[in-house]
Parts: C-alpha cells; structure tokens; sequence
C-alpha cells in the first residue's frame, strides 16, 4: 500500500522535527498508521547511523528509560540503579543527540513527564505517538504538555481501503460470503485507518462473526477496535503514578 501525497508529506515534517531536536505529539485514532510510521522511521534513521530506540507502548517510567537504553546500548551496563541509567542516558544524549520514539501512549504519570521535559534541550528528537478517537482526548492528550509540535496522520481514501480489504479477501476460507454491502459497511466502519482493515481480516473467519452464512459486520467491527486498543498499565502497579490516581493527569 503506497502512501499518500499528504501522507509522506506528513513524514518528511516528522522526520525534519526530530532531527532539530523537537518533541513531536503524532495523533490519530487506532490503526491510522502511527506505529508504521515510527518503524519505518525507526529503520531510516538506524540505517543513517543515528542512534535511535523505540517503545512498542509506552506507559510507565521505565518504558521511556529502556527505549532510550536501546538507543544508547553502551550505557545500560554503566550504570547500577536506574536512576544512574538515566543521568548517564542523558549525558549520552547530549554529546550525540539521537531519535526517541515513544509508540502508543497509555498513561504518562509524574516522573516520566518530568524525565521527558528534562531532555528537551538536548538535541534528542522525540515522537509520542497516542490513540485519539475524538476531541476529549486530544484535548486530554494536550493538557499533558508534553510536545513542542503536534502533527495528525490524515486518513486514508475509501478506494485505497477498499482495494486492501479486496487483497485480504482474496483466498480466504470463510463460513459465508461477504456481500458488496458488506464490504462498503466494513470499509466505511474503518473510518480510513488500514490497520482496522487489517484488523477485521484477521478475524473475519471466525464463526461468532457469522450467522446463518451471513456476516455480522457491525460485531466484527467493534470487535476488531477493541482489540486494537491498548490497555493502560493498572496504577496500583506503577511506580510512578500513586494507587488511585489518575495515569493521565497525575
């Protein structure tokens, strides 16, 4: 799948943010494209030789330090406490700043808000990607205060969805047949994100999604939305963020 003029558009300008030393808010709802992005830019930037590591999901303090670490892979075995990780992470970054990518936030409590502000000015570019499906929580994303920049990945068109729905459709074995209304329902509930697409193709096969040879599109959808959400760490087993707080805002 190809992307899009705005797209790559959209890319270029997160890659310039991050090589200016810019932290970098990329929003969009689930399954938008953030995390291919973060990887494509991830194997980019390895292959020039700047020194970058990434989180898969990034909730808790030491999601932030360990990605870092992988970043500057030297440092981990210097360093005796994890606080002296990442003193001696910074020192590292300041004389060769490198790429932080820091995927799908979940919670960001005291101590790594504090962590990551206390970069800034090092020279290290940082992306914090977040699920956002509506205004609340872009707005609660923003209260956090933790970008210079804000970006958000434009969706894809129904025909590129369609054709990729079409693709995944292509051999499978399934307990009934996919109508043509179907298949407008699937794309539409989509809401232009691919990775939903692929989502539903990975689970359309199963028979709870089927009834009588028929397809129960709005099942499957929702379905495949929750389990694309990622699931914030429980507080009670965070280090930085007290038992019966909020992860978000404490």
């Amino acid at each position: 799948m190809s992307l899009g003029f705005d797209r790559k558009r959209c890319r270029s300008e997160l890659l310039a943010k991050l090589l200016s030393g810019r932290t970098v808010l990329l929003l969009g709802p689930v399954g938008i494209g953030k995390t291919t992005m973060l990887r494509d830019l991830a194997e980019g930037l390895r292959a020039r030789g700047v020194p970058c590591g990434m989180s898969p999901r990034t909730g808790t303090l030491g999601d932030v330090t360990a990605a870092l670490a992988e970043a500057y892979p030297d440092v981990r075995g210097a360093a005796p406490t994890a606080r002296s990780l990442r003193g001696s992470l910074r020192l590292a970054v300041e004389a060769r700043p490198g790429v932080l990518l820091l995927d799908h936030l979940v919670a960001a409590g005291t101590a790594t808000r504090g962590f990551l502000r206390s970069l800034r000015g090092t020279g290290l570019g940082v992306a914090i990607a977040a699920d956002v499906e509506g205004p609340r929580e872009r707005v609660r994303v923003r209260e956090l205060h933790l970008g210079h920049d804000e970006l958000e990945l434009p969706p894809f068109g129904t025909r590129t969805l369609a054709r990729l729905l079409e693709r995944g459709l292509t051999g499978l074995v399934l307990p009934g047949t996919v109508s043509e209304a179907d298949r407008r329902r699937l794309v539409e509930g989509a809401n232009g994100c691919p990775g939903r697409i692929v989502g539903l193709l990975s689970q359309i096969g199963r028979p709870r999604f089927w009834s009588d040879g028929r397809l129960l599109c709005s099942t499957l959808t929702s379905a495949t939305l929750e389990a694309l959400l990622p699931e914030p760490p429980p507080a009670a087993r965070r280090r930085d963020v007290p038992e019966g707080n909020d992860p978000w805002a404490c």
